[in-house]
C-alpha cells in the first residue's frame, strides 16, 4: 500500500522576541558556547573591557535597564557609536523588555559603552576581548530589532490506519535573529526545519519508503561551564561575580578537570560526594533557605537581634560541621604538579595573575 491520505494540516504563525539584555552570567554562558571560554576568563576579560570603559559595570545579575530618561538617552547614543542610529526610533517603543526598573538589582545589565573594532584595539585589548565585546553588543543593537516571524505546519498523513506526523517551518522575518545565523546553534529550534509542499485536508500523497529503527535512550549529558552555570544561576548558587571562582577553585583543588569541553569529576571528589552526601549543608537549598532568612529579617524589621540570632545560630553550626569533618579522610594522591601561590595573598594564581587580589 503506497497511497496515503492527508487528514490534517494545521499553520500558526508564531513569533519569537528578542533575548534579554546580557547579565554576566548569560554573558559567561554564551561565551562558552561559542568560544570556550571557562567562567574565569569572561570574567576577566569583561573587567579589563570594564576598566578600558567599552562596557559598563561586568558584575551584575540584571538583563534590564532602568527606565530613566537619561539610560534612553545614553542607549540611543550608544546604537549611534555603534553605526545602528536607524535603531534609535525603537528606543521609546520597546518597553519594559528593556527598560524596567523593577527588575534591576544593584546594577544595570551588560552594554557597550563605546565603539570597539579589530583596528582599535591599542596594546591591551585582543581578539578575545573583541569576541566577548561583540556577544555585548549584538544584544544589546537585537533587543531594539524586530520580533523573528516564522509560520510552522504540522501535516497529519494516514498510511491505512497508522498516522504520520511531518513538520515544517518558513521563516517570514528574521528581524533580531539576523544578528546569529552564523551560529545558529546558539539557538536552537524545537521544531525540525523542512520546506514541506502547500498540502490540504484530502490530498493524496505516496509513500516512498518505510524503516524500522531501534534506539535506545542516553543518560543526561555531563555538564559544561555554560549548563553548570545556568543551574548555578536557578539554586542561587554564588553570585555572578563569584561562580566563576567557585568553578576555578573546584578544578585547582582537584575535585574536578575539565575534559575538552565537559567538567568530570575527578576520584577526589568522588571520594567528597561520598563522604559528605547525607550532610545538610551539600543541600543547595539550604543556601537559598539562608537567603530568605536574611531576607524576612530585612523585611520583617528584625533589626540588630534578628541579625545576631541568624550569626549564632551559623557559628554553632559551623563549629558542629568542621569537628565533624576533622574525623574524616580522604586517601587521594594529589598530583605532583606545582602550585603556584600569590606573593601577596598567598591564593593559588590563575594565568599568571591573581585572581583573589588581581595582584
Amino acid at each position: 500500500e503506497n497511497q496515503a491520505v492527508v487528514s490534517k494540516v494545521k499553520k500558526e504563525e508564531k513569533k519569537q522576541a528578542p533575548p534579554l539584555l546580557h547579565s554576566l552570567t548569560t554573558l559567561q554562558r554564551e561565551a562558552n558556547q561559542l568560544y570556550g571560554y571557562s567562567a574565569k576568563m569572561t570574567l576577566d576579560l569583561a573587567q579589563e573591557l570594564y576598566e578600558a570603559k567599552k562596557i559598563s559595570y561586568p558584575r551584575t545579575d540584571a538583563q534590564h535597564l532602568d527606565e530613566q530618561k537619561e539610560t534612553k538617552e545614553l542607549i540611543k547614543k550608544v546604537l549611534t557609536k555603534l553605526g545602528k542610529s536607524n535603531l534609535v526610533e525603537r528606543v521609546a517603543k520597546v518597553g519594559k523588555k528593556v527598560f524596567n526598573t523593577s527588575k534591576l538589582t544593584d546594577h544595570y545589565a551588560l552594554i557597550p559603552l563605546d565603539l570597539l573594532t579589530p583596528k582599535n584595539l591599542g596594546d591591551k585589548l585582543t581578539e578575545a576581548h573583541y569576541h566577548l565585546y561583540i556577544l555585548i553588543a549584538r544584544r544589546l543593537t537585537g533587543a531594539f530589532m524586530l520580533d523573528y516571524l516564522y509560520q510552522t505546519t504540522t501535516v497529519t498523513t494516514l498510511v491505512k490506519q497508522h498516522a504520520f506526523i511531518s513538520r515544517g517551518k518558513i521563516e517570514t522575518q528574521l528581524g533580531w535573529k539576523e544578528l546569529y545565523q552564523r551560529d545558529k546553534k546558539t539557538h536552537k529550534d524545537s521544531e525540525e526545519e523542512q520546506n514541506l509542499p502547500d498540502l490540504k485536508q484530502e490530498d493524496e500523497v505516496e509513500k516512498k519508503g518505510q524503516k524500522l529503527e531501534s534506539k535506545t535512550t542516553k543518560p543526561p549529558e555531563r555538564y559544561k561551564e555554560s549548563s553548570i552555570l545556568g543551574v548555578m544561576e536557578k539554586l542561587k548558587l554564588g553570585t555572578p561575580a563569584t561562580r566563576a571562582s567557585i568553578i576555578e577553585t573546584l578544578k585547582t583543588r582537584e575535585y574536578m578537570e575539565l575534559q575538552k569541553k565537559t567538567l568530570v569529576p575527578k576520584e577526589k571528589g568522588m571520594q567528597l560526594i561520598q563522604n559528605l552526601k547525607d550532610r545538610d549543608f551539600t543541600q543547595a537549598e539550604m543556601t537559598a533557605n539562608w537567603e530568605q532568612t536574611l531576607e524576612s529579617i530585612y523585611k520583617n524589621k528584625q533589626g540588630y537581634q534578628g541579625y545576631h540570632d541568624f550569626l549564632t545560630q551559623m557559628k554553632g553550626l559551623i563549629q558542629k560541621e568542621v569537628e565533624d569533618l576533622n574525623t574524616l579522610s580522604l586517601n587521594v594522591e594529589s598530583s605532583n604538579e606545582p602550585i603556584s601561590k600569590c606573593e601577596v595573598c598567598q591564593d593559588i594564581e590563575e594565568n599568571a595573575r591573581c585572581f583573589k587580589c588581581r595582584h
